[in-house]
């Protein structure tokens, strides 16, 4: 495993075929999501409540619904 100040990578994260890869968002409940503002703006969560994806505007919080 290799640390540095901001990211860990193991060995589950290297090329071989046989291991999974993706980005996990951090999982919070529509409740949990602090009040948007501008500090928040570009902030993705996965809202486990409404299960789908959310966004904030730095205005509100857009969830990403199919068309």
């Amino acid at each position: 495993m290799i640390k540095n100040r901001n990211m860990v990578f193991s060995k589950a994260n290297d090329d071989s075929p046989d291991t999974h890869k993706g980005v996990q968002l951090p999982k919070i409940a529509t409740s949990s999501l602090p009040t948007a503002s501008t500090d928040y703006e570009g902030f993705i969560a996965y809202d486990v409540t409404q299960s789908k994806l959310t966004f904030c505007t730095g205005s509100g919080w857009e969830t990403v619904t199919s068309s």
